[in-house]
C-alpha cells in the first residue's frame, strides 16, 4: 500500500478516539486511492519523500478547522480550511485539492 511508504503525522484537538481513528483510515484510504497513482510515479525516484502533517481540530462553535501540510518530491503543498461542519468533508477536500496539483504537476 502506498500509505506505508509516506510519513504521516497526525495532530488531532479535541476529537473523540473514534473519530481520530475513523479519519486516520480515510487519510489512508485517500493516499491508496485517490492519490496512488501520482505517488507511484514519485516513489519511483531514488530520494524520493512523501511526509504529511496533519492538524484537525474541534473549534468552538462544535465545527472543524483543518491544516494539511504536504511534502511530496521535496515540493511543499499547503491546504488550510476552516468552519467544516464534518471532518471526513476536509479530508477528502484536502486531498481533491492535492490530487488537482498533481495533475498540474505531472501534465508535462
Amino acid at each position: 500500500m502506498v500509505h506505508d511508504k509516506a510519513e504521516i503525522k497526525f495532530n488531532f484537538s479535541n476529537l473523540t478516539p473514534a473519530l481520530i481513528s475513523d479519519l486516520k483510515d480515510l487519510v489512508k484510504y485517500n493516499l491508496d486511492h485517490k492519490i496512488d497513482s501520482y505517488l507511484q510515479k514519485i516513489f519511483k525516484k531514488q530520494d524520493a519523500k512523501v511526509s504529511i502533517d496533519i492538524n484537525v481540530k474541534k473549534n468552538k462553535k462544535w465545527e472543524f478547522d483543518g491544516v494539511f501540510n504536504f511534502m511530496l518530491d521535496w515540493k511543499p503543498f499547503h491546504y488550510e480550511r476552516e468552519w467544516y461542519t464534518k471532518p471526513e468533508d476536509l479530508v477528502s477536500n484536502a486531498f481533491d485539492r492535492l490530487k488537482e496539483q498533481f495533475s498540474k504537476m505531472f501534465k508535462d
